[in-house]
């Protein structure tokens, strides 16, 4: 089964001992039209790649959109 959206981290930036990215939710094939803007705060971590704070602020965004549809 495949997903209709997907998140995509557009921006990545350090403030301090922390790196801020901010994750949009779109639908997978578009390029503009964001559904939902998120910004995630990432601890640094000495030697870490930009993947590696792509994927934890899409891990982050996955999870609080998870603990607010189980709210709702």
């Amino acid at each position: 089964m495949s997903t209709d959206y997907e998140f995509a981290v557009t921006s990545l930036g350090t403030e301090g001992e922390s790196v801020n990215a901010t994750v949009t939710l779109r639908q997978r094939g578009f390029v503009f039209g964001e559904i939902l803007t998120l910004n995630c705060r990432i601890e640094k971590v000495d030697g870490e790649s930009l993947s590696y704070y792509e994927k934890e602020a899409i891990t982050k965004a996955t999870r609080a959109l998870k603990d607010i549809a189980s709210q709702l």
